[in-house]
């Protein structure tokens, strides 16, 4: 349920500030920020028994270390499965005890800031067809206030305090992490590859205007005790515009819609609906164009409220969370 987090550490002693510059002086770097020259020392290593990377950044100018790295690729070699609260606590206090190594009087868990957060829900599907299915479908919903980019194993809907995204796991398991661990335990790496071939993975990133408005004062040894579920399972159900069907023919998008509305107003969204979804490339420029924000807004709305999913024959399963469908 947690990936990538980046910790920051405001607040370091004198002895662990000079071990902090001693073990990155290689990797000094300068930039100019509006005609002043500022140094900071920016590093990234692999570290624990399975080799994962951790970035170091610090700011001499600040007096502050920020780490970033993958807690399960730490903890476990790989981010295939979700790493669970039960775990959180055990791999953060291995991660303490290697930066201990390297930095003496390296400041406990209590002093680590949380600057941004990852987490994220799995659905092992049945097929690679029906998880291409989903993205197809995903890929043509509207995030509210959110801006949207499509890939071809993947969608993800970029905020200012926050992201969500869907891909296709094993593809991106494969494309990032297969050759460095298949190295390392080689077993380890064939089964995830094969376990993370159907899944379709929900990720929100949360940055730390975010952080600081909803969880002020996180520190790396309270994050055990957020709700991961209701975190995430709300907003699945913010992006789906909490709607109970993934799909809707034609036909009977039609016919709820004039059972709900008046004639002219379900035709109208009828219409609307259709447009949208039969070319999703070009369509929903053209939408943005031709209607204004707050019309496709309402559109959206009514569509929503009468339970009308995407244009599609084929019917495709709701996703929730926790999930009919298995996550680990």
């Amino acid at each position: 349920m947690i990936d990538t987090i980046k910790f920051l550490l405001p607040s370091l002693s004198t002895s662990c500030i000079q071990s902090v510059k001693e073990y990155l002086l290689h990797s000094k770097k300068q930039n100019v920020l509006r005609d002043v020259l500022i140094e900071f020392y920016n590093h990234s290593e692999n570290i624990g028994s399975y080799n994962s990377n951790i970035s170091f950044f610090y700011s001499p100018e600040k007096k502050t270390l920020s780490l970033e790295l993958s807690l399960p690729k730490f903890w476990q070699g790989h981010n295939v499965y979700m790493l669970y609260p039960d775990n959180i606590n055990l791999a953060l206090q291995l991660l303490h005890a290697h930066l201990m190594r390297i930095f003496p009087e390296f400041p406990p868990l209590s002093e680590w800031q949380v600057v941004r957060l990852d987490i994220c829900y799995n659905f092992v599907l049945s097929s690679n067809q029906l998880l291409h299915s989903y993205l197809g479908v995903l890929k043509t919903i509207d995030y509210p206030r959110h801006k949207k980019y499509l890939y071809d194993t993947s969608v993800m809907s970029v905020g200012t305090s926050y992201s969500c995204k869907f891909y296709d796991k094993g593809t991106e398991f494969y494309k990032h992490d297969y050759s460095r661990l298949v190295k390392i335990n080689s077993d380890i790496a064939h089964l995830m590859r094969l376990l993370s071939q159907n899944m379709l993975r929900f990720e929100v990133s949360m940055r730390k205007q975010y952080l600081l408005k909803y969880y002020p004062n996180l520190t790396a040894d309270k994050l055990p005790q957020l709700p991961y579920i209701e975190l995430l399972s709300k907003k699945l159900k913010k992006y789906l515009r909490y709607n109970t069907t993934m799909t809707t023919n034609a036909t009977d998008a039609l016919t709820t819609l004039l059972n709900i509305y008046p004639t002219s107003t379900a035709i109208k969204l009828y219409m609307y609906w259709q447009v949208k979804h039969n070319d999703i490339s070009i369509n929903l420029d053209k939408i943005k164009i031709a209607l204004n924000r707050s019309t496709i807004y309402r559109y959206n709305r009514a569509l929503s409220k009468a339970n009308i999913g995407i244009l599609s024959n084929e019917e495709l399963p709701p996703l929730s969370i926790p999930s009919q469908f298995p996550s680990n």
